[in-house]
């Protein structure tokens, strides 16, 4: 074929330096117009996202796979109650696992569900040695998906004076047998006993009698330092499961 001059126009040509330049403006042009929230790893002790500073020029990207926020464990802290007292250590346990940087949620047994959760902490207050129903319900309904996630759980019972000599005789503060034996078919992590609390508003013969028998300064044999310590143990034992 004869050669042929150009019909193009004639102006200047690119040096690759501004080719190069040209390319990533519209790049992060074309970014910017399909952007989505980037994922920030949360500030030591607390939970959330974070946030640009109004005014900061951002280039939003997808979260990266594999991110810290993509293997942090969502907890179920669920719990049976009769006095708010026994819902009360559910959430300090909640609290802690959220200082530790888990994402832990704290529910009513009877509300509570395992869809969306990696791990579940169950608790109930024990009234002659049987665990409430709502706690119960929880770990039959949800015991195959137990089966399948780290769990524990945990009861509410002894109180008074002598709560920690109650708590050293375990045997009388153990879940029934049939619940226990639930809760290990399921392959249940740990189980632990916690001293409870006199209500404030006893009602029936025998809690009245309790509430009577019980000295002012005994009636919350609740030790918080050791509700934390157990929810700290969880902590550890889901972060080295993501190491």
């Amino acid at each position: 074929m004869p050669w042929r001059p150009s019909t193009r126009s004639s102006s200047p040509t690119m040096s690759s330096s501004t080719t190069t330049d040209a390319r990533l403006t519209r790049w992060i042009t074309a970014r910017m117009r399909h952007s989505v929230p980037c994922h920030r790893k949360p500030a030591a002790g607390r939970s959330g996202r974070g946030h640009p500073r109004t005014g900061d020029l951002v280039l939003w990207l997808p979260r990266a796979v594999g991110s810290d926020d993509e293997h942090m464990s969502k907890v179920l802290v669920a719990y049976a109650s009769k006095h708010h007292a026994t819902a009360e250590i559910a959430e300090a346990i909640a609290a802690e696992l959220r200082a530790r940087g888990l994402d832990a949620d704290c529910v009513e047994a009877a509300d509570a569900t395992c869809t969306g959760y990696q791990a579940v902490v169950l608790g109930s207050a024990v009234y002659t040695g049987r665990w409430r129903k709502h706690a119960r319900d929880f770990l039959k309904y949800h015991h195959d998906a137990l089966a399948t996630m780290p769990f524990w759980i945990f009861s509410s019972g002894p109180t008074g004076e002598h709560a920690a000599e109650q708590l050293e005789e375990e045997s009388k503060w153990l879940e029934p047998h049939k619940v226990l034996d639930l809760a290990e078919s399921a392959g249940v992590r740990g189980h632990t006993v916690f001293a409870g609390k006199v209500p404030d508003d006893p009602h029936g013969f025998m809690e009245k009698s309790v509430a009577r028998s019980t000295p002012g300064a005994f009636r919350d044999a609740r030790d918080w330092d050791a509700i934390r310590r157990w929810a700290d143990e969880i902590a550890d034992e889901l972060s080295s499961a993501h190491r």
